[in-house]
C-alpha cells in the first residue's frame, strides 16, 4: 500500500468489501466482526501516475459506483477533494467500522545496509520486529486485512530485498491464522497469466501454506489492471 493510492478506485472496491465482510452498513456503524488492517505501507519512491484511477468519482461515472455503498463513496470523494490522501485519513475519517484497529507503521528496508549476510540478517530482523507490532495491534480482531503493494510473495523477490515490503509472505500470515483470525489478502493481478489461473494457483497455495481445509474465497475486480482479494475464513 502507498499513501498516493488512497481514494482511488481500488480503495473503493477494497473498503466496500471489508465493510460487507464485517457486517457494517450505512444504518449500522458497529460491525459484527472486529476488523484489523495491516497496511504494509511502502514509502519508497513511485511513479507520479500511481493512484490516478479517480474517474469513478466523476459525475459521469457516479451512478456505476455510488449506489453500491453511498456513504463510502461520499467519504472517499470528500477525502480526495480535500487532498487528504493517506492511510491515516482512512482511520480519522471513519471510512471503516468504528472498532477497526490499524497498523500504520511503514515497512521499508531500502535505508538499511545490503549485500552481506549480516546485512540480510539485519533486514530480516527489522521485518520481524515490524510484524510483531502488527500482531500486537490486531490481537483483538476477528478479521485481519493485509494490504501489500503487489500481493502475495513471488519467487523473484525475497523478504530482505528492497522491494520485499511490496509483498506479504506466507510465513507472515501464519501467526494470525494460527491464533484463530480470518484473513483477507490483497493481490494485484499480474500481466503474464489469466486471472482465473492466478486465482486458482494462489487459492491452492494459501490452503497448503496455512493448512486450511476449505474453500478460499476470491473477489476479483477486473477494471484498471485487476484487483483480487482472497478471503480465508475460520469456521
Amino acid at each position: 500500500m502507498r499513501n498516493n493510492y488512497v481514494g482511488d478506485v481500488g480503495d473503493f472496491y477494497k473498503y466496500r468489501l471489508l465493510r460487507q465482510l464485517c457486517g457494517a452498513t450505512d444504518k449500522k456503524s458497529i460491525s459484527e466482526h472486529r476488523l484489523g488492517v495491516v497496511w504494509y505501507l511502502y514509502t519508497d519512491p513511485c511513479k507520479v501516475t500511481d493512484g490516478n484511477h479517480l474517474s469513478y468519482l466523476s459525475p459521469e461515472k457516479e451512478s456505476g459506483y455510488r449506489p453500491t455503498d453511498p456513504a463510502l463513496y461520499d467519504k472517499l470523494k470528500e477525502l480526495v477533494a480535500d487532498g487528504d490522501r493517506s492511510v491515516r485519513a482512512i482511520r480519522k475519517r471513519g471510512i471503516l467500522p468504528q472498532r477497526t484497529q490499524f497498523y500504520e507503521k511503514a515497512l521499508t528496508l531500502s535505508h538499511l545496509p545490503k549485500g552481506t549476510s549480516a546485512a540480510i540478517d539485519t533486514r530480516l530482523r527489522h521485518r520481524r520486529e515490524w510484524l510483531k507490532g502488527a500482531l500486537k495491534a490486531t490481537e483483538d480482531c476477528d478479521l485481519v486485512f493485509f494490504d501489500p503493494d503487489n500481493g502475495l510473495e513471488v519467487k523473484s523477490t525475497k523478504a530482505h530485498h528492497d522491494k520485499g515490503p511490496k509483498f506479504v509472505f506466507y510465513d507472515e500470515l501464519l501467526p494470525f491464522w494460527q491464533r484463530g483470525q480470518s484473513l483477507v489478502i490483497y493481490q494485484h493481478k499480474n500481466m503474464h497469466e489469466k486471472a482465473e489461473v492466478q486465482i486458482e494457483t494462489r487459492k491452492q497455495e494459501l490452503g497448503e501454506r496455512l493448512g486450511f481445509i476449505g474453500e478460499v474465497e476470491a473477489h476479483y475486480y477486473p477494471k484498471f489492471g485487476g484487483r483480487i482479494f482472497f478471503v480465508v475464513n475460520h469456521v
